[in-house]
């Protein structure tokens, strides 16, 4: 699992994280990925079919408000990491440190907290891959990936590809899982467009450390941002 914290979703950023995590893994490319339809995986569905071909089902693009493991996932994710910052913006916001119509404000957010965001989550990531499935012989997610690249019956270990799959439109469905709430998958988020953000985000990290320990879960270091910001 591969999981990151970014200031925008542009299809461009998408692809780079996509990318990343095939780097992390020795550049070994997954057969095929299920998306959603928001268009911000636009590159990554173009690259897995450079790398993977036409017509076999490298990409398939559904709704993930079907029943899919990535659903439950997101769920554990918030549950873990994010609701957390989640409650603690609700409250910036509430005694009027934090107003996300100010770019400022958000310049000095993005360079806080992504980086205790993204901390956060590779260790969530380090955990989850390394944890025990008792209905896998309690063998870890990380086994479990291992052993299926290399198994003999993946066509993969042997250079070859498989064909597109039989039934596509249930293909990485998970039976088991309740149907989750409908919501938008189109949203475009930016990044922060400050003037001279480049040597800001330079000044303000030679000031502070944004991922140092902290008794306020970062409060103090966003605060102290903002003054030098």
């Amino acid at each position: 699992m591969f999981l990151r914290c970014n200031s925008n979703n542009r299809t461009e950023t998408v692809l780079n994280l996509f990318l990343d995590a095939i780097n992390r893994d020795g550049n070994l490319w997954p057969s095929r990925i299920r998306v959603d339809k928001g268009v911000e995986n636009v590159l990554v569905c173009d690259a897995m079919v450079q790398a993977r071909g036409e017509g076999r089902g490298s990409f398939i693009a559904a709704p993930s408000t079907h029943n899919q493991r990535i659903e439950r996932q997101w769920r554990d994710v918030f549950r873990c990491v994010c609701h957390l910052y989640y409650y603690l913006f609700y409250a910036k916001e509430s005694i009027g440190i934090l107003n996300t119509d100010n770019q400022i404000h958000l310049f000095a957010l993005h360079l806080v907290f992504i980086p205790r965001i993204n901390k956060a989550l590779d260790e969530f990531c380090e955990a989850f891959n390394h944890h025990k499935v008792c209905t896998e012989g309690n063998w870890s997610p990380y086994q479990i990936s291992t052993n299926g690249m290399f198994h003999a019956d993946n066509p993969l270990s042997h250079g070859l590809l498989e064909e597109e799959p039989s039934k596509m439109e249930i293909y990485g469905n998970d039976p088991q899982r309740p149907s989750p709430t409908e919501r938008d998958n189109h949203v475009v988020i930016d990044p922060v467009d400050l003037s001279h953000g480049d040597l800001l985000k330079s000044f303000v990290f030679e000031h502070l450390d944004p991922v140092r320990p902290s008794t306020e879960m970062g409060a103090d270091i966003y605060t102290k941002a903002l003054e030098l910001v």
